[in-house]
């Protein structure tokens, strides 16, 4: 539970979202997919993540597109990945967050 000037609020229903956001690679998923660009493919993705592996953003793409953010089209025998109404909000809503971050404590 978190109060709010407002009362009470509830996480629980926002646990899901809030476990895939807490993994390695999600935000800079989310980046990559929200900046100019938009739509990618997954090896776009992949190489555009330094250090990482097939199977890790393979996992958190999965979990992504489970949890709403990411939805996966095929294109001409190409399959692209891009952000959902949803996962566009959420992004917005983390850019504050990241640039308060980056300011330190």
């Amino acid at each position: 539970m978190i109060e709010t000037e407002n009362g009470v609020l509830c996480i629980d229903p926002s646990l899901p979202l809030i476990k895939v956001l807490g993994k390695k690679y999600t935000l800079l998923i989310l980046a990559l997919l929200g900046n100019n660009q938009g739509k990618r493919n997954f090896h776009a993705i992949f190489m555009a993540i330094p250090y990482s592996s097939a199977n890790a953003i393979s996992q958190r793409l999965k979990e992504l597109i489970s949890t709403g953010l990411v939805k996966r089209s095929t294109s001409e025998k190409h399959v692209i990945y891009s952000l959902t109404e949803f996962g566009e909000r959420v992004r917005k809503l983390l850019v504050p967050l990241i640039i308060e971050a980056g300011n330190g404590p």
